[in-house]
Formats: C-alpha cells, structure tokens, sequence
C-alpha cells in the first residue's frame, strides 16, 4: 500500500487543464483527500490529448488521467447560488481550497478567503491566476502560451552555441507542453502545505496568492535581476555556457559536455586517439580553448557525429569527462535509472486499459507512490460526496441533476 504521508488532510480543487490540478495532484499522491469539483461539461483537459490509443473519448484523455488519479471526482455549476451553497458545505469540512478561477469571479460568489473565513476559519484558500490577486492585471486571462512569455523565459530558451548557430535570428520559444503551468502548480502545492501546517498548529487559515506569471519569474530570478540591479537585458545568446562544448550533435542526435579543466580536455583527446589537430599548442590551456571555441567546437562536434551518445557518454565519463547524452521521450521511459527506480508505474485504468503513468518525484520510507483511485469519471463521486459526506438525500441528487446544478 502507498505510504499516505497526508492522510486526513482534506483538499477542495476547483481548476482545469493543468496548475490547480497538478497542485492538486501532489497532494493526492501523498495520501491527501481531493475532491476534484468540475462544472457539470467538465474540466477542459478531458478533451485535450493524448488519448489512449489514439482514440477521442471523454475519459481517454491521458493529460487528465495523470493530472487528476488519486482524487474523487464530483460535478457542480458554480455560477448557481444552489450549487455554491453545496460547495460551500464541502468547505466547512475541508483544510484546504485550491482555486484557478479570477479574483473579481469568486469575490461576486462570495468565495474568496475574506467570504470563507466565516464558513471555516481554519479555511487555507489557495488561488492560482495568470498575473496574481493584486495589480492592475489581477482580473486578465491568459493562456499558458501568454503566461509562458510574461514570466520572460522565452528570450533565454534554448542556450548554448549550437542553438544559438541554429536559432541565431529565430523569434521567441515556447517550452514544450505546459510547462509553465506545471512550475506554477509545484508553487502552489509547496506554499499550501506549508499554509496547512500554519492552519492545523494555530486553527487559522490564509489566503495563499500565487501568480503563475511570479512562478516561472522565480525560476529565473538570478537572470531578471541583472536588468533592475545592472541594466542588461539576459537572453539566449548570453546563455553561451563559459566552457567549451555544451549542446553538440553526434550520431544518433545531441549530447552535452562541459569542459571546464585542462583533464576534461586531455580525455577527449585521449578518446580521439590524439588527432594532430587536437595537440596544438594554443589548445593546451582553458582560456586559450575558449578564445578558439568557435573553431574548435565544430571539429569536435564533426568527430562526435561518428559516435553514438551513450558511446560517448561511457567512454568520456570513463576518463573524468563531464557529458551526457541528451534523451528523446522514449529514451527516457526506457532509461535503466528510471527502471531501475521503478518511475514508471503500470496502472490499469477504466475504459482504457493498462498505461504506465510517471509515478512522483520523491520516495518515502516506508511505502511508495501507488494509484489509491483512478482518475474520476464526469461526476463519479457525486453521490459518495453529496450523500455520504454531506448528507444529502439520494432522491435530491436526481433534483440537482434536472436543474443543472450538477
């Protein structure tokens, strides 16, 4: 059985796509009670892809299988006063509410911490929103694309030479996937848990404010503040490492190597077999091979294009080389350390089968992370929910179900 660090803890999700629900998620992998609220159309990450097989299907979506297993699933429309008044109720009972919807919506529904307190005074609200609760952008959407570039990454991807030879006058990037989104939910959980500590030690609660646009800006932080502190501007081309080598091709894709001291150096070269062009003399010392890396880059990345990189890597790391082979995605599901750490799970999940699914980025003594339930179908655990917890009437369920509530 998973070791459910969390136990007892009771979490409220009301979120879609991605933040608020891998905030969620942490939670709900370490044992914490989620009860993931959706409106009665559902999270929009049910129809984002992949899906299983790819096959289109409300509960094929692999996004919202990994970002919402280990939680119970209810159905509720918020914008109705009676749908409110039952959410509401799940709060009474609950440690923690995480929330992704505008400042200016939930203060009009009176769920903002301030209108919480007096339903649960022990009540941690976390809301995750595109520019934060405060300032002149508090009540903007955005997608995670404008998210992305406000938080300013998309001036520093990617560094190194060979990009910047590849992409020397391309326009800004986008990280792959949702990555901003995920940093923001890694924020969001991190502050939360701390928040519920706060709440469990002195029985008040707080409003936890996270900015997903602060969040990738915190990743960043030594590089945003050379503007205010020096006035210069950070962007990829001076993320040019200051050593030899960095991103190069080889045989069978990319791989990375730093070559800071004068032994890295000699292993290449020792590696090589000593090729003349590698024994020059101005070659002999770091400051004279970084004034040269321009020339001597491209025969090192002519030779490391006979080699595969994990060839590279065993031989280089054998002579004291700092390397690594850079991994496509299913390099890095079939890597033997992750294979060998178990992180790909086997999970069976309804309607779709046996998928392997990331398990979580930490192990605890005792036990592991383990699918306790598999991500809820559209409305699940209404009834467990709205009857078993809250104490409702079967019969008022087919009522709420009629009206829209649910």
């Amino acid at each position: 059985m998973p070791f459910q660090l969390l136990e007892g803890v009771k979490v409220v999700e009301w979120g879609s796509l991605v933040a608020a629900p891998f905030a969620g998620k942490m939670l709900a992998d370490m044992g914490a009670d989620v009860v993931k609220v959706e409106p009665p159309q559902g999270d929009e990450a049910r129809a984002r892809g992949p899906f299983a097989q790819g096959e289109l299907g409300p509960d094929r979506s692999l996004l919202f299988a990994y970002l919402n297993a280990n939680k119970q699933g209810v159905t509720l429309d918020l914008g109705l006063s009676t749908g409110r008044d039952i959410f509401r109720d799940l709060l009474r009972q609950a440690h923690l509410l995480v929330a992704d919807e505008r400042a200016s919506t939930l203060e009009a529904w009176g769920l903002d911490y301030d209108s919480l307190k007096s339903v649960n005074p022990g009540l941690v609200v976390t809301t995750l929103t595109p520019f934060g609760w405060t300032g002149p952008y508090r009540d903007f959407k955005a997608h995670y694309l404008n998210v992305y570039h406000a938080g300013g990454d998309g001036y520093m991807l990617p560094g190194g030479q060979l990009a910047i030879s590849l992409y020397k006058n391309r326009e800004p990037l986008k990280a792959g996937g949702y990555i901003g989104e995920y940093q923001a939910g890694i924020s969001a959980a991190a502050a939360s848990l701390s928040a519920v500590l706060q709440s469990l030690h002195t029985g008040q609660g707080s409003h936890v404010d996270v900015s997903k646009q602060e969040a990738l800006m915190h990743l960043n932080s030594s590089d945003l503040a050379l503007y205010p502190n020096e006035g210069r501007v950070w962007s990829r081309r001076n993320r040019v490492p200051p050593y030899l080598g960095g991103l190069l091709r080889c045989k069978d894709g990319f791989w990375q190597t730093n070559i800071h001291q004068d032994h890295q150096w000699q292993g290449i070269v020792d590696f090589m077999g000593s090729p003349e062009w590698a024994l020059k003399k101005e070659y002999e010392t770091r400051p004279s091979r970084l004034e040269l890396r321009e020339e001597l880059e491209p025969q090192l990345e002519a030779w490391a294009q006979q080699h595969d990189k994990d060839e590279l890597y065993e031989e280089l790391q054998a002579r004291r080389v700092a390397c690594g082979p850079v991994y496509s995605v299913d390099e890095v599901t079939r890597d033997p350390q992750e294979v060998g750490r178990d992180f790909f799970h086997e999970v069976e999940l309804p309607g779709i089968g046996a998928v392997k699914m990331p398990s979580a980025p930490w192990k605890l003594s005792p036990g592991e992370w383990g699918l306790r339930l598999p991500p809820p179908r559209l409305g699940e655990h209404n009834e467990a929910v709205f009857c078993g917890r809250l104490g409702l009437p079967k019969e008022h369920l087919s009522k709420l179900r009629q009206v829209g509530v649910i």
